[in-house]
Formats: structure tokens, sequence, C-alpha cells
């Protein structure tokens, strides 16, 4: 019985004092690695840069190359006029038509809004017609019915239309191919979208910083802005829940910047009275 109670290990006791002095050890250990206890400074934010934007006539000149497909322009203009991404742009149902009015399913937690079509004296802009233009195009030609190059509703062709389309948004297909509420109004991939888009920006010369469909969101909201729209009617057009995206879209970009800087110097009395004589003589 002796032998047993030698042998038999006593269990581990750990007292609360040499707890604290391990832990107060470690503690040490770690202040003497990170710089004897003086917190590093964390890390500046990255400020955002100012969201890119198309100027008035790039955006024209893009719309009017798109016209050599009339899908084409039909997608670009609604994506600019209402303010979407790519994906919500060819995500639109037909059902989301109802008369001259939109629904907009957004995402990243925006607002679902319904908007109406609005009309223009520029037919490049003029949404309402686009919108039956196409609309004609598919119940002809079925759910994928596009306007390819070339073709009788290409180019300038599709902006003197005074075709009377009708909206129809229920009611079971009575023939094969024919356009029904649930189908898709652009039928194309994401990844297409950006392609097509970068085929027109490219060939209107605009920069590789605005050769992507998310430009014309930054766009519209670019513009209502300088236009003198009120915040939180912009933000009511386009889904913000928070009026700090507005800050975002306040600041000047590039070209801005860029324009303001060269309008002043330009506009300066002093800059413009030669103070010199012809730098360059004819010899």
């Amino acid at each position: 019985m002796g032998d047993d109670n030698v042998n038999a290990k006593a269990p581990l006791s750990i007292h609360s004092e040499d707890l604290l002095a391990v832990l107060a050890e470690a503690q040490a250990l770690v202040k003497r690695r990170n710089g004897n206890g003086v917190p590093k400074k964390p890390k500046p934010k990255a400020s955002k840069r100012p969201p890119v934007s198309l100027t008035d006539d790039e955006l024209l000149k893009v719309l009017a190359l798109a016209t050599r497909r009339l899908r084409d322009w039909v997608l670009m203009l609604l994506t600019y006029r209402h303010g979407l991404r790519a994906t919500e742009a060819i995500s639109i149902r037909r059902r989301d038509l109802d008369c001259s009015h939109i629904r907009i399913r957004r995402g990243k937690d925006s607002e679902e809004t319904e908007q109406p079509l609005y009309g223009h004296d520029n037919p490049l802009l003029n949404e309402l017609e686009a919108v039956r233009l196409w609309l004609l195009e598919m119940g002809e030609r079925g759910k994928k019915g596009a306007a390819k190059p070339g073709g009788r509703r290409s180019r300038a062709k599709i902006l003197h239309s005074n075709q009377n389309v009708k909206f129809r948004t229920s009611g079971a297909s009575e023939r094969a191919g024919e356009v029904t509420g649930d189908d898709l109004l652009f039928p194309i991939t994401r990844q297409r979208f950006f392609q097509i888009f970068r085929q027109y920006a490219i060939e209107a010369g605009l920069p590789r910083r605005k050769r992507s469909p998310h430009k014309l969101k930054h766009s519209i909201a670019k513009h209502l802005i300088r236009e003198g729209v009120p915040i939180n009617e912009v933000q009511d057009h386009l889904g913000w829940k928070s009026l700090k995206t507005a800050d975002h879209y306040t600041r000047a970009d590039s070209d801005e910047v860029a324009h303001s800087v060269d309008r002043a110097i330009r506009g300066k009395d002093t800059f413009r009275r030669m103070q010199q004589g012809d730098l360059f003589p004819k010899t």
C-alpha cells in the first residue's frame, strides 16, 4: 500500500498566482515584439476615386454606333436612362414592362423601383420608341430576334418607325418561338454585354477606363446631379438606399478637373496678352 501511494501521480495543481505570472510574461513578450508596447498606426484607408462617366458627346457617339443593331441600342439606352448595372439590365423580363413603365429589380441591396419610359426630341434618347421597336422585332423574329447589321431595322431606319406596338405581359404562347412574359428582354450574358459595349466604345474613341457598360450607370448619376436635379430625387431614380452614395458622385472626375483647369488658364487676362515677341519667328 505504501509503494502504491509513493508511485501514484498526484493531480496537477496550478495556482492562480502562477497563471497570472505566465500571462503577464506572455504579454510582455508580445509588447517587445511590437515595438516596446507602442501600438501600430492603422493604415490609412485608400480614398475612393470619383466614378468615371461619359461626356454628353461620348454617350451620343456610342448610342449612334449601337443603332447598327436594334438590340444593342435599346439595351444601352435603358441601361443609361435607368442607371442599371449590367446584370440588372440583362435580367429585365418581358413581364417587367407594363404599358409605358418598366420595373427595375436592382442588386446590392438597392431599392426596387418602377419607372416610366420617356420619349425624347433626340431619337437616340427616345426610349419609349426604342422599346416599342424592340418588342415588335422580338414578336416578328422570336425570342432572340435582333436586327443584324445591314438588316431592314438596322442603323437609321430604327429612328423613323411609326409602328404602334402594344405592350403584352401575359398570355400563353400560341405558336413556337412567341415571346412570353417570362422571357428575357435581352437574352445575352453579362460577359457578352461587356464585349458589345467595349466594341462600340473603341469605335467611338473612348479611353480604356470608359469601355465598360457600368460607366453608363455612372453617367446618368453624374448628368442628373450636374443638371441640378435634387439629390433625393436622384436617389429615388437610381434606387440608392443611402444618400452617402450621392457623395461619391458629387466629386469631379479627372476629365472634369482637367477641363476646369484648362478653362481657368485660358480665361486669364494676363495670359491672353502677348508678353513677348513671336516665339517662332518666320525665317
